[in-house]
């Protein structure tokens, strides 16, 4: 079975690499091959002190939609201290490829050693097609997880899901907390996560459980009107009521509403907590 791989680690799937991706299904179209997707499948940031951003479950359901097939391996210290060279005769023999499909920023090998220049160099002499795909700007900035994670950071929800192609979300199960939200009339879902997540406040949110959407405003970050410093991760489902501890709960940002706030007292919350879930209603 001959497979055109696009090559890379597509950390965020952002409209960058949703393009290299349809490149690569359309040369594999055109070759009569199969498209398919190497990347890693553990969390490479941990080598370089880094968060990543998507997990790979999501990764590979969002990659999915690009590919025939998803070739995931593990990245560890041997193939972080593995030449180049070595990685593609790897891949070479390990798979029948007819092409390969890169980003133009494409490195690989110990210590980054080898760019896209090396691996059209390689496919040349091995008879392997080869396509680089070119820089992609918005405003004339690249495309680059980087550049959404600093959006995050910032609370620029909306421009982050522009870059993304669609909205950014984080997934989890849903715990017991300490009841704050429900014992003072607003209750809240509290989301097991320790990945990535945009800069404390409160946002319109879609979240997904049991096949069904729903409409939330969500908090990201401390409780300090209850004197809580930590960060948590709690949707008040608009229109929801029913015990959905132990439920995987996936929470799509839309926009932010507010920075976190301490008010004089829990009725103060209430009172604002109302203005949010009117407002994030209103843009319906």
């Amino acid at each position: 079975m001959k497979i055109c791989l696009a090559l890379g680690f597509f950390d965020s799937v952002h409209m960058g690499h949703r393009q290299l991706l349809r490149a690569n299904q359309e040369l594999a179209k055109s070759l009569g091959c199969v498209s398919a997707i190497h990347t890693f499948s553990n969390d490479i940031g941990e080598f370089f002190g880094q968060k990543q951003l998507y997990a790979f479950d999501r990764r590979n359901e969002m990659l999915s939609k690009y590919a025939d097939m998803i070739v995931a391996s593990e990245f560890n210290q041997k193939v972080m201290n593995t030449s180049g060279l070595d990685f593609l005769d790897e891949l070479t023999s390990r798979y029948d490829i007819a092409a390969f499909t890169c980003g133009f920023d494409y490195t690989f090998g110990k210590n980054a050693e080898c760019s896209a220049d090396d691996l059209v160099e390689y496919a040349n002499k091995k008879g392997i097609e080869c396509i680089v795909i070119k820089q992609q700007t918005v405003q004339g900035r690249k495309i680059s997880t980087t550049w959404i994670k600093e959006l995050l950071i910032d609370g620029e929800i909306e421009k982050a899901n522009e870059l993304l192609g669609e909205p950014y979300v984080i997934s989890g199960k849903v715990v017991h907390g300490k009841g704050l939200g429900g014992k003072n009339g607003f209750p809240t879902a509290n989301l097991s996560y320790d990945g990535f997540l945009p800069k404390h406040g409160v946002y319109k949110t879609y979240v997904y459980f049991d096949d069904k959407k729903y409409i939330a405003v969500t908090n990201v970050g401390t409780k300090p009107t209850f004197g809580d410093q930590s960060v948590t991760v709690e949707p008040m489902i608009i229109d929801f009521s029913g015990d959905i501890y132990g439920k995987k709960m996936t929470i799509e940002f839309v926009r932010r509403l507010r920075g976190v706030q301490s008010f004089s007292s829990p009725i103060e919350l209430k009172k604002q907590i109302d203005k949010d879930v009117m407002e994030a209603l209103c843009s319906e």
